[in-house]
């Protein structure tokens, strides 16, 4: 262990973290600084292949991209040449992010190449870009920065100081084309408005790109009498066959030993579905699974369980606009479940002793699922996927203009008795933006436009000039909004 005391103020005296058997790989880091290309006894540059303004995954897929390299670098102020020991190793991470201030960013480990020089896949660095932008094969601006570490001897430091980044840079990120063969339109077609290939009517889709979301839904009323003698038909087509020159041979229908059934795989050129029974139904097909369920349209989903005591009165809604993706804040006491309406009747959501975690099954088989920790939740369900994310609030505040994007805490805002609103005052010392987040960390943000806020969107929020504001977050109704008033 004397080595190694030797080696750690050697490198305290070159602005190393203090060793330990630790490290701060992958926490948020509490302090931004400019980044540098020399600290800690050790210069970085990045390789020819990352050091242009454009950077194009889609034609460097299957190949590993050489990023960077160093080289020990001496003291500025005593002239002393760093010497790596024999047996420390050196390693970096590459963070990646959507905007210069690292608001939302993403990181992945460098791998060591035998001439010193650190790689990446293009493949891994295509599904960090993923995290950021989505599946879409359009190039974004991407911001990059690293950190570097030692370890010797089980023992991890980081070359500088916790808030010290190598070679920050940007470029124009062309991504990987996975080549989804997914159309932007889809139309429906039902014996309710007509069959023929000019009679479908246009589907839902988010904004998202259809990469990145291969959703597409329809509403559709069902009385009975459209349903007396024969059932409701129907069948999905691609935008390409939207005319009277189209195939119905390429369009999506089922298989002919399960027309009625409300979830299966469409097949191309198959048979028409059936709708036989009368109800307010939402038709949801996956274009890249291939797969399509209908489903009665719920205006809410009730979280209902220990939390409750059991009972549907204080069944807390969660809120959609599209009777697929359903959000809110709830309360959670060691089980759930999620009901379509205030009692057992209807949709009922749960999982089962086999279902992958975050997933749902629906019906009779449904159980409650279980929770570690009790308190107010937001959740994300996804009808469409049947899955479900859901994030333990402790805390909602300001991060931004205001507090330096964490630098020092950030603004808190007090709830109310069942955590959907939240109030407090937030000085901003400059005009700016920020985003509401919770738990002092990125894991649940919500930004966008104070009369529509999004979850975990990119689009910041503003405020225009310096001063005081007194601030109210908005979740017990549907869209979630904020007011931010100077006082």
């Amino acid at each position: 262990m004397k080595k190694l005391s030797i080696i750690c103020a050697a490198l305290m005296s070159l602005g190393f973290v203090a060793c330990d058997d630790t490290s701060d790989l992958g926490k948020m880091q509490t302090n931004q600084q400019e980044t540098v290309m020399q600290a800690g006894g050790i210069e970085v540059f990045y390789l020819p292949e990352m050091s242009g303004q454009t950077l194009n995954l889609e034609d460097l897929k299957g190949t590993d991209i050489p990023v960077l390299g160093f080289t020990t670098a001496a003291d500025p102020e005593t002239g002393d040449q760093f010497i790596l020991p024999e047996t420390a190793k050196v390693s970096f991470v590459l963070e990646m992010a959507s905007d210069e201030n690292f608001s939302n960013k993403t990181s992945v480990d460098l791998t060591e190449g035998e001439d010193g020089k650190y790689f990446i896949a293009a493949d891994a660095m295509y599904d960090a870009y993923a995290k950021l932008f989505g599946k879409a094969p359009n190039p974004n601006t991407t911001y990059f920065r690293v950190i570097g570490y030692m370890s010797d001897n089980g023992q991890l430091v980081r070359f500088g100081n916790p808030d010290t980044y190598f070679a920050g840079t940007s470029k124009v990120v062309t991504p990987i084309d996975l080549n989804l063969n997914i159309e932007t339109e889809y139309y429906f077609a039902s014996s309710l408005t007509g069959m023929s290939l000019t009679d479908g009517t246009l589907m839902s889709h988010s904004d998202s790109h259809v990469y990145d979301d291969p959703n597409f839904s329809f509403l559709i009323t069902v009385t009975d009498t459209d349903v007396a003698n024969d059932p409701v038909t129907w069948y999905i087509i691609p935008g390409s066959q939207h005319n009277a020159q189209g195939s119905k041979d390429l369009c999506w229908g089922v298989d002919a030993e399960n027309a009625a059934a409300t979830s299966g795989a469409l097949v191309l050129g198959g048979v028409a579905g059936e709708i036989t029974a009368p109800g307010n139904y939402q038709i949801l097909v996956n274009m890249e699974k291939g797969t399509y369920r209908i489903g009665y349209t719920n205006e809410n989903l009730y979280v209902w369980g220990a939390g409750t005591k059991y009972k549907f009165d204080t069944a807390m809604p969660l809120f959609t606009d599209d009777y697929s993706y359903y959000t809110g804040m709830a309360y959670v006491k060691t089980d759930f479940a999620l009901f379509g309406e205030k009692s057992t009747k209807g949709l009922h959501l749960g999982a089962t002793a086999s279902t992958e975690p975050g997933n749902l099954v629906s019906g009779s088989t449904a159980q409650t699922i279980k929770v570690e920790d009790e308190g107010y939740y937001w959740f994300n369900v996804n009808l469409t996927s049947m899955t479900y994310k859901m994030f333990l609030i402790n805390t909602i505040g300001v991060c931004g203009i205001n507090n330096g994007w964490g630098a020092t805490e950030d603004a808190a805002l007090t709830p109310n008795a069942d955590h959907t609103v939240w109030t407090g005052d937030v000085n901003f010392d400059s005009a700016g933006e920020y985003k509401f987040r919770a738990n002092n960390a990125w894991e649940a943000s919500w930004g966008n436009q104070l009369d529509n806020l999004g979850f975990d969107s990119q689009t910041n929020l503003k405020v225009a000039e310096a001063g005081t504001y007194s601030v109210r977050l908005d979740f017990s109704s549907y869209p979630f909004t904020a007011t931010v008033t100077k006082k």
